[in-house]
């Protein structure tokens, strides 16, 4: 048993080390777009504060948020709660999300690797 247990911990934190790259990939993609950089900065400090909070004390539209916009719950909650009360919908859960953060970072990365090269295009008149 203490080996599934050191198994899942070590496939909970690549997917929870994938999630939060992901994330400060997309929110420094996003100076591709606004020409600020701040919010990559801004979004480090987002999660760290939200994920030193117990999940279970937000509700409603905050717990949404920290689910989807800053995946704080993904980074530290869901992972915990799958170590000590291992459940196989949450793990799809993170599974999903993981994949879906992936995704949409390499997405915007791409996106605005794209629109940063054709902005310095060289053009003869």
């Amino acid at each position: 048993m203490c080996s599934r247990r050191w198994s899942s911990l070590l496939a909970f934190s690549s997917m929870v080390s994938v999630v939060l790259t992901s994330f400060l990939v997309t929110a420094g993609s996003l100076a591709f777009f606004t020409d600020r950089s701040e919010p990559a900065a801004l979004s480090l400090h987002a999660v760290l504060l939200f994920a030193s909070y117990p999940i279970d004390i937000f509700g409603g539209p905050l717990e949404l948020l920290l689910y989807t916009m800053v995946p704080a719950a993904f980074v530290a909650a869901v992972p915990a709660r799958l170590i000590d009360h291992p459940s196989p919908p949450e793990a799809v859960l993170l599974v999903v999300a993981t994949v879906a953060f992936a995704s949409l970072a390499w997405g915007t990365f791409t996106l605005g690797l794209r629109r940063y090269a054709s902005g310095s295009a060289w053009s003869r008149d």
